[in-house]
């Protein structure tokens, strides 16, 4: 006796098997076209929009920017030595609360987040002024440059796929080459998109790589890094990591108004 759904995968087989009725049509270059976004490449590249700055995003830049040059200022303007040495911290946790009740409202809101995101080891921090920064060397240079992937974000044509608008970051041959257009068939569409997406994935973990090759070495290894290598490491990771969040923000925002 065959099986239920055996049936249906014979059933399938035989009606796909079978030579097209003569009065049934394939379909038409439109049928396969709808629903499908136009690249930002298409037609040339005609797009003349140089930014794409949503009011989400200009919110979110102006965030981490405030913080990044508060993460200067702050320790600046405090008078010399006011945070003490700190080196037992641990990350995702506020371990020094009551260090930070003791600085005015604004300089307490600025370290207890940097406490909240990092350890705060000082042998790992920059100092400025006699005060360590509110977060360690890496997360202050992750932190600073994130804001310059949200600018190149804003650069960005909006595109329904995260992966192909991330594909604006690899030169323009490389775009006319991959990515799919709207005309293609359903074999090369989706064979276009799952390259593009290696792509996409490659140049992340490329970016990513230099901060994990220096922070895995020092856990596992009498390596220790410096303050100058965990700030170049860092900004790589802050770029990419700006740039996808900015990316995750921006496209619904143009999106949802090209579809209104």
């Amino acid at each position: 006796m065959t099986h239920p759904p055996m049936l249906g995968l014979i059933a399938m087989a035989r009606r796909h098997g079978r030579p097209r009725a003569a009065g049934r049509k394939a379909p038409s270059a439109m049928a396969l076209t709808m629903g499908r976004p136009r690249h930002p490449l298409e037609d040339g590249g005609s797009a003349t929009r140089q930014w794409w700055w949503s009011p989400p995003l200009l919110v979110l830049s102006a965030a981490v920017a405030l913080y990044a040059l508060s993460m200067v200022v702050v320790p600046l303007a405090l008078p010399a030595g006011t945070i003490p040495p700190l080196e037992e911290g641990n990350a995702n946790i506020v371990d020094f609360g009551d260090q930070w009740a003791k600085l005015d409202p604004y300089s307490r809101l600025v370290y207890t987040i940097g406490d909240s995101q990092c350890h705060q080891k000082l042998s790992r921090s920059l100092v400025l002024n006699g005060n360590q920064f509110p977060m360690c060397a890496r997360m202050t240079s992750i932190t600073m440059f994130s804001f310059v992937g949200l600018v190149v974000a804003a650069r960005l044509v909006p595109y329904p796929s995260i992966t192909a608008t991330m594909m604006a970051l690899y030169p323009r041959s490389i775009q006319q080459r991959f990515l799919p257009r709207r005309s293609d068939p359903p074999a090369l569409y989706d064979r276009r998109m799952f390259h593009c997406l290696w792509l996409v994935t490659g140049l992340v973990v490329a970016f990513l790589l230099p901060v994990a090759i220096d922070g895995f070495t020092q856990l596992w290894t009498p390596y220790e890094s410096t303050n100058p290598v965990r700030v170049l490491t860092g900004m790589w990771t802050g770029i990419i990591g700006g740039t996808i969040l900015g990316v995750m923000v921006n496209n619904p925002h143009f999106l949802t108004a090209k579809g209104s």
